[in-house]
This record gives structure tokens, C-alpha cells and sequence, in this order.
């Protein structure tokens, strides 16, 4: 799999892509208590109302759009974005939603080198949430990871 550089014109595209292609290479199934192998049936970018009625549809992995919290000058001709990108987690099983949070840590902490080469520095966990509701006979158990992530650029020059 081969990251994309970082650049200041095509920064979230390029968080999303790198993350996303990580994901979808390193996080496809866990195993639960029996032996139950569980794998995901949809990676996607955005919550779908037609996917979560079948529960033959879960898990599914969501990789929300990166969102950039602060940009500061860094040098006279440098400025530091922050970011954020979340990963949503929604399965049938709570054991399997935890494994699969854990999946992802280690699958963005093993990679971090990787993506400090195209750009995404200091990326980091910052936090997990954990939410339960009923779609129609079946629970959903729902967790989401957030990351940070630093990216510096080169400032545009006004003359």
C-alpha cells in the first residue's frame, strides 16, 4: 500500500485516503469468545440509513471526514495544522466492537512512521466513546476512536 504525501491544498482528502487504505488493508476481522470470527462487511465515510436495517450488514467500519481544530504559525515560513480523524465502529457483538477499537489503535500506532513520512506528524490517540441502541429486534453496539494528527506546510507568500 502506498501513502500519499501531505499538502496543504489536499489535506483531509489525503488524511482520509492514507487512513482509510490503512483501515481496509489491517482491520478486517477479530475473534470472539468461541472461536467466532467476525468481519466486516462495509467500510465506509458516512452513516447510511439502508445498511443499518439487516443486521447480516455489521460491523461497519466508518472513517468520518478529518476535521482541523487550530492552525498556528510555526516558524516565519511555516504554519502547523491540527487535526482530528474519528473512526466509527458499529457490530452486533460488544466484544467484537471492543476488539475492533483495539484493531485500530495498533493499526494506526504500528503505522505511525509511515504517516509521519507523507506529512501526518505526531499522530496520537486521544479518545474512545461507547454507545448501545436498538435498530428494530437487534442491539448495535457503537464505539468510536479519535486521533490527532500535526501537519506543517509552507506558508502561502503575499508579496
Amino acid at each position: 500500500m502506498t501513502l500519499t504525501n501531505l499538502d496543504k491544498t489536499n489535506t483531509v482528502s489525503t488524511v482520509f485516503g492514507n487512513i482509510y487504505d490503512r483501515l481496509n488493508t489491517d482491520v478486517t476481522s477479530v475473534t470472539i469468545t468461541g472461536s467466532v470470527v467476525v468481519t466486516i462487511q462495509t467500510y465506509t465515510n458516512s452513516f447510511n440509513e439502508n445498511l443499518i436495517n439487516s443486521k447480516s450488514n455489521y460491523p461497519i467500519l466508518i472513517l468520518n471526514s478529518p476535521e482541523t481544530e487550530d492552525s498556528e504559525d510555526f516558524t516565519f515560513t511555516k504554519k502547523r495544522d491540527t487535526g482530528t480523524f474519528t473512526i466509527d465502529i458499529l457490530t452486533t457483538q460488544k466484544e467484537a466492537a471492543d476488539k475492533f477499537v483495539d484493531a485500530i489503535k495498533d493499526s494506526i500506532e504500528t503505522y505511525r512512521d509511515d504517516l509521519r513520512g507523507v506529512g501526518m506528524e505526531s499522530v496520537n490517540f486521544r479518545n474512545t466513546t461507547t454507545d448501545d441502541f436498538t435498530r428494530g429486534k437487534f442491539t448495535i453496539h457503537s464505539r468510536s476512536i479519535t486521533f490527532e494528527y500535526k501537519f506543517t506546510y509552507t506558508k502561502t507568500k503575499v508579496y
